[in-house]
């Protein structure tokens, strides 16, 4: 997948602010699928939230992604959790979110976003379903 695959963000409008979120999930989801395949849903998932929110801190800055994760693991309508989603899942969620945030501060581009994901869920530092830890 290439690097440009997702356009710049819109600094310092409005438009860019409320739109990001939405198009990093889109694009992050597209991305996990790639990488991972049906098969592997539990590394699909934790990858696309270190993507995610690695992403949208590079784009937007640490605490607006930080709030973001927050939002969309919260029940509001329309950007929150789906209905159904287990404590469980909502934990899940939120520790491999301050994992993406933990490469987004050490990642120089894209790339290495990518990579330091795969080697993260490859090392199994990120939290799947059934287990308690890393």
């Amino acid at each position: 997948m290439a690097n440009n695959a997702l356009a710049p963000p819109t600094r310092n409008s409005l438009f860019g602010f409320v739109t990001d979120p939405f198009s990093v999930n889109t694009y992050a989801i597209k991305r996990a699928e790639s990488e991972y395949g049906p098969e592997m849903l539990q590394d699909r998932d934790a990858y696309r939230h270190l993507i995610g929110i690695a992403m949208l801190a590079k784009r937007q800055g640490n605490k607006y992604a930080e709030t973001v994760g927050k939002l969309h693991e919260s029940m509001l309508p329309v950007i929150g959790a789906p209905p159904g989603q287990t404590d469980e899942e909502k934990d899940m969620d939120t520790f491999n979110n301050v994992l993406g945030l933990e490469i987004a501060g050490k990642a120089k581009t894209d790339e290495d976003i990518f990579r330091m994901a795969r080697e993260y869920v490859a090392a199994g530092k990120v939290r799947r379903l059934g287990t308690l830890g890393p």
